[in-house]
């Protein structure tokens, strides 16, 4: 019963309406979630770390021409590993954050994106 545990119950939310958005001709990428009161720490494959805040939900994607990030909700905060060859890009349904080495957050919210930066420059 989803009911039971209100954590889970907003984790299968968040994992069916990231679902909803990918069209299913589509292969899916990578998606992590956080539960309320949980902060969980990423390090991608070119070494980019990421501390993701409670209740957020992102997937990603690395080709050899650019490193993705789709937060579809919450915070995170970005210690990208330099290659001015990738850019690293952090999407949401508003807008966007570009970097080739910085360290920066991004947060998303129903309709509002902000970005603040810790280091280094984000377009």
């Amino acid at each position: 019963m989803i009911a039971s545990n209100p954590g889970k119950s907003l984790l299968l939310i968040a994992v069916l309406a990231l679902a909803a958005v990918i069209p299913a001709s589509q292969s899916p990428d990578p998606a992590v979630a956080t539960q309320a009161g949980e902060w969980r720490m990423l390090k991608f494959e070119d070494g980019t770390l990421a501390t993701l805040g409670p209740r957020t939900v992102l997937t990603y994607s690395f080709t050899s021409e650019r490193r993705s990030i789709r937060l579809v909700g919450g915070e995170a905060l970005f210690r990208v590993k330099k290659d001015p060859r990738r850019p690293f890009v952090v999407e949401t349904s508003v807008g966007c954050a570009k970097a080739l080495g910085t360290i920066f957050s991004v947060s998303h919210q129903l309709r509002s994106t902000s970005v603040t930066t810790q280091e280094g420059l984000v377009a």
